[in-house]
């Protein structure tokens, strides 16, 4: 929610755009028609739509693989030489003159296949992709970690169609994988400038062989995202291996992509038919270069987060899937299925989600919260051991590692499971490799399973023995809990999938309900059909279901989808973004911020002041009293007509246009109608001038006001919580919506009733509480722009008591044994801790 919003003294409003002509829309290779996961079956992924507006271009996806044929017609437009490296032969070029080449070669085809009306198109066909060769066999461990590393300093995302061999072979608490492990940590901290470079995993083809995605330590890092395999059905692939660390799925089997040119490949041209999560990683690496290119400030774990928001459920009918208690997600907790994930990737959802996301997590924003125990409790031959953590502290999860010190004499015997304290259950391992596997089990397993749930409360471990003969130890085991720290701040996600629910649920999940205040938002971006919420009467319609606002719960900021939705504010200080489709937005009774954004708009600002912009389209807006800014933007399409009408208050109006030479005229005569529809006294005058951008002759136009206006600094009220005796400094215009920030500064403040306040030299402002004060405060301050004009806001503060420390817990079977729950730092060194055989997934 934004905060303040300032507007300074001008000599007159100018603004000028320059853009070039990007055309955008469906490729018209012949192949794009075999390719049934780009969008022509049910089960596809939902790219096409999306392809209207994002291609990948600007994203860099690097691939580690065998090989590449970066001569494939396909493949040179978007191959960057210039990047590349072979890990295997140690230079500069990955591609190989074999048919080590062919894996590589598809991988990168299904990624980005360049939309040149030949063969056929990746997902994400105008991102730039570079090589790592390396090989696959007994290698040394630096032909998986210079690569990693290197993608850390190089890439955007990184893509990954391989895995280790066996169970367990990358066992991060072995001696020797401190290289791995460091590497992988290194994309998430180091990558994309600390935003994090998004790494892509294969699951694995081993699920007939018991195999699972969980039993490599590479593909179940909170910093890596592991993918499955769908067929054209909606159901897994044969092969895929199931996993409490899966994200998501896409599809895996008859995937029409690129081929090594000539016979060196799989088939004797230069296209080739593929599979395995060999073909559904890239597939979601291209859906990831989608989302950065619609909003490059994502961190990676924003990337996760929304793929998992974003995925549908797939293969409905499975009884594998469960609701965790997550509560954002359609009124309720998210699908999750060991097979899928959190189901099947939705391309035009997640990029949906990726526009309007709001906030940044990466790697340091992360926060943890650590419990172990070592109960050395017996695991008798065909018994069953129930043992149980109590967790005090709170994270709102996103990623669990479970850590396992197992001693057994034959470990393909165990089945091992994780219960949350809502029910959600995560299988960690279930007799692996069908069970025959004859060693120990230890290892760091984890899951994605408890996304959006809370930390605390008592988390039960059962490990059965369901083999004769052998028997083991369980010598202890911990708990570190990834994620970001409880929030006032919530964000409730709809979906299409919303309209789907029915009776009891839909009951359950119909109404919106906050009640520890903050700045709270309604996401309804990946909503397709029309939507209302009417934030002051309470009601609502999403994905044609009826929807209420529970009493007491107040929504500051709402986001539309693609319907044409009517979006109304409260009495709060609201943010309403249209979307795209002709939407109706109201400002309500606060003082408002409403985004047209694409389609045909009509913004009202209704009372106090207001900033409106329409976006592309025909649109009105609307100021209502106060003083406004209304913002008109225009491609100058021919045929369209805006009208603003500043109505009372002094008003200031922006106007931003740009069309190539052929639409001229158009723009000539919507400002001659603009100028007639202004109606608050102010004249100004035009002027244009052509020239030319990156080849396509664009226009420049210039509105100057000819009187000078003054439209007065807004300062929005802020809610902050600390606990005893805990100093908290705000930057109170952190998130500010400032026109033209110019010289505004705070100018004044006053003292909280219950604590001290000081104003820092960079305008930040300190509060402490009074030594023992627990309960609410506040206190005020002024923002000042230099020119006469002010306003006071009001930061509302809440003191927390001082949590005492968390008294010992204790294991609940058998003998009482101390359990430490303790709040650390993201460690990596607990996080995850010879010669190793990867192999390809195809």
């Amino acid at each position: 929610m934004v905060s303040d919003r300032a507007f300074r003294e001008k000599e007159g409003l100018e603004l000028i755009i320059q853009d070039t002509l990007q055309v955008l829309g469906q490729p018209s290779d012949p192949l794009l028609a075999d390719q049934w996961h780009t969008g022509t079956d049910t089960w596809s992924i939902n790219v096409r739509d999306v392809w209207d507006d994002y291609t990948g271009a600007g994203v860099l996806v690097g691939i580690l693989d065998d090989g590449f044929d970066y001569t494939h017609p396909d493949l040179a437009p978007n191959y960057r030489f210039d990047l590349d490296y072979d890990f295997l032969d140690n230079d500069s070029d990955a591609r190989d003159s074999e048919s080590t080449n062919r894996h590589g070669t598809a991988v990168a085809g299904l990624i980005a296949a360049d939309d040149n009306g030949t063969g056929t198109v990746g997902v994400a066909f105008d991102a730039d992709i570079v090589g790592y060769r390396m090989g696959f066999g007994n290698y040394p461990i630096s032909q998986v970690v210079d690569p990693i590393n290197r993608a850390a300093d190089t890439v955007d995302v990184f893509s990954n169609s391989w895995s280790f061999t066996s169970a367990f072979s990358d066992n991060f608490k072995q001696a020797g994988w401190e290289g791995v492990s460091g590497a992988l940590l290194n994309l998430a901290e180091n990558g994309r400038g600390g935003l994090g470079t998004v790494a892509v995993f294969a699951a694995g083809n081993d699920r007939d062989t018991g195999g699972n995605a969980n039993y490599h330590n590479v593909g179940n890092s909170p910093y890596t995202i592991s993918v499955a395999a769908t067929d054209q059905d909606g159901t897994y692939s044969w092969f895929s291996s199931p996993g409490a660390n899966l994200l998501v799925t896409a599809p895996g089997t008859n995937l029409r992509t690129t081929d090594k040119t000539g016979s060196g490949g799989y088939d004797s041209g230069d296209f080739t038919w593929f599979g395995g999560t060999s073909g559904s990683t890239p597939i979601v690496s291209g859906v990831i270069a989608l989302m950065l290119e619609a909003n490059a400030a994502l961190g990676y774990r924003d990337v996760q987060e929304i793929l998992a928001y974003s995925a549908r459920q797939n293969d409905p009918f499975s009884a594998g899937w469960q609701f965790n208690g997550a509560g954002n997600w359609n009124g309720g907790g998210l699908h999750f299925s060991h097979d899928y994930g959190f189901g099947l990737v939705d391309a035009r959802a997640a990029v949906r989600l990726a526009e309007t996301w709001q906030g940044q997590n990466t790697y340091a924003t992360m926060t943890s919260i650590f419990a172990s125990a070592s109960p050395a409790l017996v695991l008798p031959d065909q018994g069953t051991v129930i043992t149980t953590l109590d967790v005090t502290e709170n994270v709102t999860i996103e990623h669990i590692l479970i850590n396992l010190d197992i001693s057994h004499s034959w470990g393909g015997d165990l089945i091992i499971k994780l219960t949350g304290p809502d029910g959600t259950e995560s299988t960690l391992a279930n007799r692996v490799n069908n069970g025959i596997y004859s060693g120990t089990i230890d290892f760091v397993f984890s899951s994605t399973a408890h996304w959006g749930e809370n930390s605390a409360g008592t988390w039960t471990l059962n490990i059965q023995d369901a083999a004769f003969l052998d028997s083991g130890m369980l010598n202890s085991w911990s708990l570190e809990f990834l994620g970001k720290e409880s929030s006032a701040d919530d964000r409730y996600i709809f979906t299409d999938e919303f309209g789907a629910f029915s009776g009891s649920d839909l009951l359950v999940r119909s109404t919106i309900a906050d009640t520890n205040g903050g700045t709270d938002t309604v996401n309804l971006a990946a909503v397709t059909t029309n939507s209302t919420l009417d934030l002051a009467t309470e009601t609502g319609t999403i994905a044609g279901k009826a929807v209420t606002i529970a009493p007491g719960t107040v929504i500051e900021v709402v986001y539309g989808g693609d319907g044409n939705d009517f979006l109304s504010g409260n009495i709060a200080d609201n943010a309403l973004y249209g979307g795209r489709g002709n939407d109706d937005l109201r400002g309500g009774s606060g003082s408002d911020i409403l985004y047209g954004e694409a389609g045909d708009d009509v913004l009202y600002g209704e009372e106090e002041n207001d900033i409106l912009i329409g976006g592309e389209g025909s649109n009105e807006l609307y100021g209502g009293a106060g003083a406004d800014l209304l913002v008109y933007r225009e491609s100058a399409l021919a045929g369209m007509t805006n009208l603003i009408e500043g109505e009372a208050g002094i008003d200031a109006f922006q106007i931003i246009l740009t069309a190539t030479t052929h639409a001229l005229q158009s723009i000539q005569d919507d400002l001659v109608a603009l100028e007639n529809a202004i109606s608050n006294g102010l004249s100004y005058t035009l002027s244009t001038l052509g020239l030319t951008v990156s080849g396509v002759e664009a226009l420049d136009v210039r509105v100057d006001l000819v009187e000078p206006y003054k439209v007065p600094l807004i300062a929005l009220n802020d809610d902050a919580e600390t606990e005893e005796g805990q100093a908290l400094t705000l930057d109170t215009m952190l998130n500010d919506f400032i026109f033209d920030p110019g010289s505004v500064f705070i100018s004044g403040i006053t003292q909280g009733a219950n604590g001290t306040v000081v104003l820092n030299p960079d305008h930040t402002i300190t509060y402490t509480p009074a030594a023992g004060y627990v309960g609410a405060d506040s206190f005020t301050y002024t923002i000042e722009d230099g020119n006469g004009e002010s306003d006071v806001g009001t930061v509302a503060l809440n003191i927390l008591p001082d949590p005492s420390p968390a008294a010992p817990e204790e294991d609940r079977v058998f003998l009482l044994d101390p359990v430490t729950v303790n709040t650390l730092p993201h460690s990596p060194e607990m996080t995850m801790g010879g010669p190793y055989a990867a192999k390809t997934i195809s």
